[in-house]
């Protein structure tokens, strides 16, 4: 018996992030579904960046295999298809605010963790949390400042962010445009 063997299909909508590289070559790329944020690994022919013209925050849908490794339970996503969508656009609803957190261990053991709970706190007492989504993010390269956050859409980078910060953090977020 394979230790990965369970490898259903997918297709998944979503916001373009970026691309992560590894050496010259791109490696992974990064959708924001409306939950979270997903990496898929690109196939090895698709890996030179002069093959993508994407720009950030422009709707794809992704269709490919998972893989379940059934020693640790974690999925793997592999893309095979990368299309953009106009779709989504049109059935989507207006663009919430997003406050982006780093979820990866560093900025995690920084106090993340408690950020993120101030965070919820705070929009549910000023009745903000329909309106604004926390997303817990992968690694935003900023590891020693963490923690990090992002207010999108604006990208203000915030980083050695406490639970302090978090009203300030709120009010700019709940002044963006998208929700005036």
């Amino acid at each position: 018996m394979h230790a990965e063997e369970f490898t259903p299909a997918f297709t998944m909508e979503g916001q373009f992030i970026g691309f992560v590289a590894d050496g010259p070559k791109l490696k992974y790329l990064k959708l924001l579904s409306s939950q979270r944020e997903y990496w898929f690994k690109l196939p090895k022919d698709q890996r030179a960046s002069e093959d993508w013209d994407l720009k950030p925050q422009e709707w794809i849908k992704v269709s490919g295999e998972r893989k379940q490794d059934r020693k640790t339970g974690t999925f793997k996503l592999k893309a095979h298809e990368v299309h953009r969508t106009t779709t989504a656009l049109a059935s989507a609803p207006k663009p919430q605010a997003k406050i982006l957190v780093c979820g990866k261990s560093d900025c995690w053991k920084r106090g993340a963790r408690e950020v993120c709970q101030a965070l919820q706190e705070t929009l549910q007492q000023q009745g903000l949390d329909q309106h604004i989504t926390i997303v817990k993010t992968g690694c935003m390269d900023r590891c020693k400042a963490g923690p990090n956050v992002v207010i999108m859409p604006s990208k203000a980078r915030h980083t050695r962010v406490q639970p302090s910060d978090v009203p300030a953090l709120v009010k700019e977020c709940s002044q963006s445009k998208s929700l005036v």
